[in-house]
């Protein structure tokens, strides 16, 4: 018959020494990659809160100054009133661009420019009109149907951006 062997309370100690010893060494390796997980989400909330930080003082910059904020030439506009219905309702959050040359711009173009009595409006350009001297106008109109096109004519240096796409607020 065969001598059964039993496991020694000495034995049994050791390999849980090992086992120790291997979670051990395992769980370091894990420390040192949850560290660094941790300080490079830090390092990126603090650039990003330093950025917000960057893009509230150019807000304020240019409300102080009366200008409309811009980020990368970029801008934001709220539609107030509902000479573009039905393509923005009143409320409608937009985002526009400096165009880089204004005065190449397209009939079906949305711009955003500045009346002759300084109010900010959004209308689209349904004709590129050249003068006798050869200077380049626009004729603009809301989208509503109710709407006749825009007694005045826009100047090219007018025209603050083109519209990009429209926010999804609602």
């Amino acid at each position: 018959m065969e001598k059964i062997q039993y496991t020694t309370e000495e034995q049994i100690a050791e390999m849980f020494q090992e086992l120790d010893n291997a979670l051990e060494k395992n769980n370091k390796g894990v420390k040192g990659t949850m560290l660094w997980i941790k300080r490079a989400t830090n390092i990126l909330l603090n650039l990003f809160i330093i950025f917000l930080l960057v893009v509230l003082g150019f807000i304020i910059t240019a409300k102080t100054n009366g200008k409309t904020p811009s980020l990368f030439g970029y801008r934001l506009f709220i539609v107030e009133s509902g000479s573009m219905q039905p393509t923005f309702d009143i409320g409608t959050v937009i985002l526009s661009k400096e165009p880089s040359d204004p005065s190449n711009l397209s009939v079906g173009d949305v711009v955003t420019f500045k009346s002759l009595n300084d109010t900010i409006v959004t209308h689209r350009i349904i004709e590129v009109v050249t003068d006798e001297d050869g200077s380049i106008k626009y004729r603009t109109k809301g989208d509503n149907p109710l709407n006749s096109p825009d007694s005045e004519l826009l100047d090219p240096e007018r025209v603050i951006s083109v519209y990009v796409f429209k926010i999804p607020l609602t």
